[in-house]
């Protein structure tokens, strides 16, 4: 019976000792309150239970894993977010809408709207200079109204994409049973090999041709007024390869 007696004595004593060492740890982790209701500090093999378990747990160094996480994952999007604008930043390339029209009746002489700039040309060296420093200029007027003619302009881009352009045809066909337009392009580029290209190619309303130098030709629209002074040519769209 003696032996009994000091084995339960000891297992006092353990219960004692860790619920004072429980305490000094809650008070240590900076906790004021320690509830008067708390009826078991550990239990009987020795583990922390309760307010002491809890006051253990927040005295501990261990980082939130879930707080981490969703931190980690926060900076991981945004950095996406970032980088995803940047591509779209580069993707962006210059954009013409190009209205290019002969004046029937009216020789060597080219009207045109440039993204929304209107004027007009002549075949005498004259040139036009648009907002963003791109210079155009007239060099052929053409109407010609008779099955297989074209009517249109010729006309020269220097300035407003990386390569210069020459528009040898940029023509609606007179005749319904072609195609709506005839392209003939002469392309220079310094910074290519080699540094000028030509390209010859028929285009239907909403068809794309891409240049050898990368840019893009839509047909938009073609325009016939049968009338003296009546604009007849293409709209397209350039889209400049940067």
């Amino acid at each position: 019976m003696v032996k009994d007696n000091n084995s339960g004595l000891y297992l006092v004593m353990i219960v004692a000792i860790v619920a004072v060492v429980a305490l000094f740890l809650m008070v240590k982790s900076g906790s004021s309150e320690v509830s008067g209701e708390t009826v078991m500090v550990a239990d009987e093999e020795g583990n922390l239970v309760g307010e002491a378990f809890r006051g253990y747990r927040a005295s501990s160094s261990m980082p939130s894993i879930q707080t981490d996480y969703r931190s980690s994952i926060k900076e991981r999007d945004y950095s996406i977010t970032e980088s995803s604008e940047e591509d779209v930043k580069e993707e962006c390339l210059k954009d013409y809408e190009i209205h290019a029209y002969a004046l029937k009746s009216i020789e060597e002489q080219g009207y045109f709207i440039i993204n929304e700039d209107s004027f007009t040309l002549t075949i005498d060296g004259e040139n036009k200079k648009l907002n963003d420093g791109a210079v155009i200029s007239l060099s052929d007027s053409l109407f010609q109204d008779y099955a297989g003619g074209f009517k249109g302009v010729g006309f020269d881009i220097v300035g407003a994409c990386s390569s210069d352009f020459v528009f040898n045809y940029a023509h609606a066909h007179s005749d319904s049973t072609y195609h709506d337009a005839y392209f003939s392009i002469s392309t220079l580029n310094l910074a290519l090999t080699p540094i000028s290209s030509e390209d010859n190619f028929n285009l239907d309303i909403g068809e794309s041709y891409t240049l050898k130098d990368g840019s893009k030709i839509i047909l938009k629209d073609t325009l016939k007024q049968d009338y003296a002074g009546g604009m007849n040519g293409i709209i397209f769209e350039l889209i400049c390869k940067n």
